[in-house]
């Protein structure tokens, strides 16, 4: 992922290196948190809906 977004080779205008790593870190656990209550809600609905 650190790979994808290139951060080792990202400037700023000042010719510094940007550490962006928290900034992955956190798009990719709210990616996780959505994917992970979607999953919740869907086991919980199917358990209403299909009775056994």
């Amino acid at each position: 992922m650190f790979q994808a977004f290139d951060v080792s080779k990202a400037l700023s205008g000042s010719m510094r290196f940007i550490n962006e790593s928290g900034l992955i870190i956190g798009f990719g656990l709210s990616f996780m948190m959505i994917v992970f209550i979607t999953q919740l809600i869907s086991l919980f609905v199917l358990k209403l809906v299909e009775p056994k």
